[in-house]
């Protein structure tokens, strides 16, 4: 809910004092997180290991890039996923800012009408995943994605970009839960924390050169190239997400 009033409100200070002011006030507010999870965060670990050996290192990290084989069709949907989004996604805000002139004001209405899609869908999707599995909605999130890329590739004007972000919102609040519960479902509690920084760390590999392959389209080609390369990969990506990720039984 912060972020529904934080982005915008960032926006505005930045648009008529600068950025400074902002990145003083993100310093403090990550001290006091720090203080915060520091007094008040319990461990939920019922039992502490007495460290890890360089050998269980070198395991893990062996591991790091060879996904385990009951994931394997979800590691490789992500990998698309990752890697398409990174081609456009991850530089809408810039494009939109030197493209259409947007205001980081503007930037900041965006960000916040996704967190308040977010935040109002967020629990009642939550319960429809817990009733009717995960893929469906994995597999819904991505074909909003269609709609939302497809917006963007037409659209040229801030209330439309508005709405499509708040769609986006909506595609974050039914894919992470889902996403997260796939993975839990599929892997015992001991082994969660190892699963979820390997997932994290395979996507990063296979997704760190998206931006700037999108970003030489951009140079080259404009503002649609990118969000049209976006737009294919997520048709691709929802095909993958279909054919090989299966729904694992619930514990």
């Amino acid at each position: 809910m912060p972020g529904v009033f934080a982005a915008a409100l960032a926006g505005f200070i930045a648009d008529r004092w600068g950025f400074s002011p902002v990145f003083l006030t993100r310093f403090g507010l990550e001290a006091l997180r720090l203080l915060l999870i520091l007094w008040l965060l319990q461990e939920t670990l019922s039992r502490v290991s007495g460290g890890i050996s360089l050998g269980e290192l070198k395991g893990v990290m062996a591991r790091m890039v060879v996904p385990p084989r009951k994931l394997r069709g979800l590691y490789w949907a992500l990998a698309v996923d990752v890697f398409v989004w990174g081609l456009g996604g991850s530089l809408l805000f810039g494009m939109l800012s030197e493209t259409y002139g947007f205001t980081t004001f503007q930037l900041g209405v965006m960000s916040g009408a996704l967190s308040l899609a977010w935040a109002i869908t967020q629990l009642p999707i939550g319960k429809l995943i817990d009733r009717y599995g995960c893929k469906p909605f994995m597999v819904l999130s991505e074909a909003m994605g269609i709609i939302v890329v497809g917006g963007w590739l037409f659209s040229t004007n801030f209330v439309a970009f508005v709405a499509l972000h708040a769609l986006f919102g909506l595609m974050a609040a039914t894919w992470v839960p889902a996403l997260q519960a796939l993975l839990a479902n599929s892997i015992s509690a001991k082994q969660l924390g190892e699963e979820m920084g390997r997932l994290s760390a395979f996507r990063g590999l296979i997704g760190f050169p998206a931006p700037y392959i999108g970003g030489l389209l951009y140079d080259h080609f404009g503002f649609q190239a990118p969000i049209l390369a976006n737009l294919v990969g997520v048709v691709v990506t929802l095909v993958a997400i279909v054919v090989a990720v299966k729904e694992p039984s619930k514990k």
